[in-house]
């Protein structure tokens, strides 16, 4: 193993990439270093984005009911345009993303239409909103997480917004054109 000290004779479990001796011995880690200063400079940005980006009560609760582990999920939605491209600005997502969640993290951020457009039953939106959610979950492929938002989107449409069978079908049946029209990396096939 080159760089992890083995190699070299002597088991030194902090050896390895971007390590370096100080002096005394002592061995400091740019990672950490880097990671630190990461960290505080996300937690900056993550203060002044939540404040252009504020939660929504009601699409947190459904996503999170939404979840078979019932974790809290908590829904970010902005106020308007100018709060979206404050907030993926902030979060160095392109600013074509409509939404983005992390993979695991229970945090949504959805643009003032998807959010809109959730309760409002409008195909993409629905789409959009249960995709990002199964990357909370752990899904990190983007087709199975649309293979996964499908699945959902029916029985989600009916028991959480009220539509009859036949009207959760129809938004079904446009969300499904829609996915299937996406870039091969996000299109619905051979879902399992």
């Amino acid at each position: 193993m080159r760089g992890r000290g083995v190699a070299q004779g002597h088991p030194d479990p902090w050896s390895g990439w971007g390590n370096e001796r100080l002096e005394g011995g002592e061995i400091a880690s740019r990672r950490v270093r880097v990671a630190a200063g990461a960290l505080c400079a996300a937690l900056l940005v993550a203060a002044s984005a939540s404040a252009r980006t504020g939660s929504s009560t009601e699409l947190s609760r459904l996503a999170t009911a939404l979840r078979a582990d019932r974790v809290a999920v908590v829904v970010y939605c902005a106020r308007n345009r100018a709060d979206w491209s404050a907030t993926v600005a902030a979060y160095h997502v392109p600013g074509y993303v409509v939404a983005f969640a992390y993979i695991g993290l229970p945090r949504v951020w959805l643009s003032p239409s998807i959010c809109a457009g959730v309760t409002g039953a409008d195909p993409w939106a629905v789409l959009v909103f249960l995709h990002e959610l199964s990357h909370t979950e752990g899904i990190r492929s983007e087709r199975r997480a649309n293979c996964r938002a499908l699945e959902r989107e029916r029985p989600f449409l009916e028991r959480f917004l009220g539509l009859s069978p036949e009207q959760a079908q129809s938004v079904y049946e446009q969300s499904l054109a829609r996915a299937l029209a996406e870039p091969p990396r996000y299109r619905p096939v051979a879902c399992d």
